[in-house]
């Protein structure tokens, strides 16, 4: 009597196989379809340096490589394995593979090919060789849609058979002495490009010019960008942006705050990582880029807000002038020096940025323009990386068209009430002001803790709520005017601001900030109107600089400028005089109001 072998067993071996005899046949057919036969020999040699790179870095072994450039004749992709030629479509065509599982509602050649990649790897590195019946239901749909939507439907019946296959005692040593033997191959490989990669960080050490300190930093900051692409969509804009940092060596992405600038620059900057070997180095002042180049690394240099949020920074400009000379060098030497910064349009759309583009060459994309804007369709595809279906089919088009920080609305949404969700989408600002004003009444402690949020910018130090003389001050300024019938400790306000996290604020080490800029303008803007007095005497000087206009002015200004009322002017030359004692001249003297004759002869 035939003795079948477990369920388990038997789910691991129906996966290997799928895996291992079906999904390269699917691989092939979207290889072909992406790198013609008639044209693949032309590809390889048009591009034999990467492919060389990628030999030496032992992401192509030599077995392959003569495969690719036999002796006699020509390489021919019926002789490749699925390794190969994902390793082909990954670095010679512009679609995107990643070494991470996907989530199901992102359907795309690359992702499809991602998924194909992730299940193989983790079959190699199967200890047990046992999958249970629930995670094989979920690991056979992922796999086999991915590989109908690759080789066509024509190969559903290939994989209902396997499915449908029962195996006994015997069939089951020959199928794993097979799954083995290719598991063996492909962890064998994996060594060989970790030994690579050891060497190649040794020799990159004794040369790095960033302290060890700083990229420990760095490599936090690029931990959560890639927690955050677990939930990004690609959109056809963001490939696009991809396509032009890989042409060209500077590019800038502009656009209105809560659109995405900055996950698309993680995106592209965790690409260039993966596919090519780059080292990204996120930077706040644009004087590092020559500080921190190593012309021996391929480096990618991310800048959010290169000349500065709400207005240009001239010592920021000041700054790219002098380097000039030296970031074309650069350029000119070296053809894999990347740098991609952000830009809002309130910025972009000035004079000096212009200027700017002229004198470094730089690339725009403009994240509102018609070649880069993300679809209707592609917003709703982004939303349900967040939002439950239910609430999706409740947000019409003209909705998704009439919000620029539509991607924004949909990261916050999560942590908040089900019936405000669809709110949020209808009047954003409108919502928001509700949810303070809410605040302000019922939970006073909280709507402290973001006062004071907004007197320190943005950068909230955790340690200031426990000494600090000028703190304090602010703190009392703040309960004194709420007119509060107990005064909380300051503890007690900073334990009750924690509670907002992820919905207003998040927490790296001792700084609290919120979870985008776009939701401090709200918040900003909310207390410059309810506290204004307050936040001239005791808010950061570059608040002051940035977001204060006189009322009195009457001129064109931005949503979020907090407009200060006659008799508060007074209150505001007081301060810019405690400006001066402080020697912070660029507070008192580059704010907005000085190009207006008025405002001069006021001062």
């Amino acid at each position: 009597m035939t003795t079948l072998i477990t369920m388990e067993e038997s789910n691991y071996i129906k996966i290997a196989l799928l895996l291992l005899r079906i999904s390269p046949r699917a691989v092939r057919i979207q290889f072909d379809y992406e790198i013609h036969p008639d044209c693949l020999n032309e590809t390889l040699n048009s591009n034999i340096c990467k492919l060389k790179d990628l030999k030496i870095k032992r992401h192509i072994n030599q077995e392959q490589w003569n495969l690719l450039f036999p002796r006699t004749g020509e390489g021919s992709s019926k002789h490749f394995d699925s390794t190969l030629m994902i390793c082909l479509i990954r670095n010679l065509t512009p679609i995107q593979i990643s070494d991470i599982l996907p989530i199901s509602t992102n359907i795309s050649v690359g992702t499809d090919l991602s998924r194909i990649k992730f299940y193989r790897n983790k079959i190699a590195h199967s200890e047990d060789g046992f999958i249970s019946s629930i995670d094989f239901q979920y690991y056979w749909n992922d796999i086999k849609m991915a590989l109908l939507r690759l080789g066509g439907v024509s190969m559903e019946t290939e994989c209902d058979t396997l499915y449908a296959k029962e195996f006994d005692i015997s069939q089951r040593e020959d199928h794993l002495s097979f799954i083995k033997t290719q598991n063996k191959l492909i962890k064998l490989e994996e060594e060989l490009v970790k030994v690579t990669e050891r060497v190649e960080m040794l020799e990159l050490k004794l040369n790095d010019p960033i302290p060890k300190n700083l990229k420990d930093l760095f490599a936090k900051e690029i931990k959560l960008w890639k927690k955050e692409m677990m939930t990004f969509y690609i959109t056809t804009g963001a490939t696009k942006v991809l396509k032009k940092i890989e042409n060209d060596s500077f590019v800038v992405i502009t656009g209105n705050s809560g659109m995405g600038k900055s996950a698309i620059s993680h995106y592209i900057a965790l690409t260039l990582e993966m596919n090519n070997g780059y080292q990204i180095i996120p930077l706040t002042d644009v004087c590092d880029i020559v500080k921190y180049y190593n012309a021996s690394q391929n480096q990618i240099f991310i800048i959010d807000d290169i000349f500065g949020r709400y207005s240009v920074e001239k010592s920021i400009l000041h700054s790219l002038e002098r380097l000039n000379s030296k970031i074309r060098s650069i350029r000119t030497e070296n053809s894999t020096f990347r740098i991609l910064a952000t830009c809002r349009l309130l910025i972009s759309n000035t004079p000096i940025f212009k200027k700017f583009s002229q004198m470094f060459q730089t690339v725009e994309c403009n994240l509102l323009s018609k070649e880069f804007e993300a679809t209707v369709a592609e917003k709703k595809k982004i939303a349900a990386c967040y939002i439950d279906q239910k609430t999706i089919t409740r947000i019409s088009d003209d909705m998704v068209r009439g919000i620029d920080m539509f991607p924004l609305l949909c990261v916050i949404h999560r942590n908040r009430k089900q019936k405000t969700k669809i709110l949020l989408f209808k009047n954003p600002y409108d919502e928001f002001e509700k949810e303070l004003d809410e605040m302000y009444d019922n939970n006073k402690s909280c709507i402290l803790g973001l006062a004071l949020l907004v007197i320190h910018n943005n950068n909230l130090q955790k340690d200031l709520f426990y000494d600090n003389i000028q703190f304090r001050e602010a703190f009392d300024a703040i309960v004194n005017y709420f007119n509060l019938p107990s005064r909380p400790t300051l503890q007690y306000v900073l334990s009750c601001l924690q509670t907002l996290k992820e919905i207003y604020i998040s927490e790296k080490a001792n700084t609290i900030t919120t979870l985008h800029d776009k939701i401090f303008d709200i918040i900003a803007l909310y207390f410059g109107k309810k506290i204004p007095k307050i936040i001239l005497q005791h808010a950061n000087g570059n608040f002051i600089r940035d977001r204060i206009q006189f009322a009195s002015l009457n001129k064109e200004h931005d949503e979020f400028t907090i407009l200060i009322p006659p008799e508060l002017e007074c209150v505001y030359f007081v301060r810019m005089g405690m400006e001066i004692e402080r020697k912070s001249f660029v507070n008192v003297f580059n704010t907005q109001q000085m190009k207006h004759e008025f405002f001069k002869k006021k001062l």
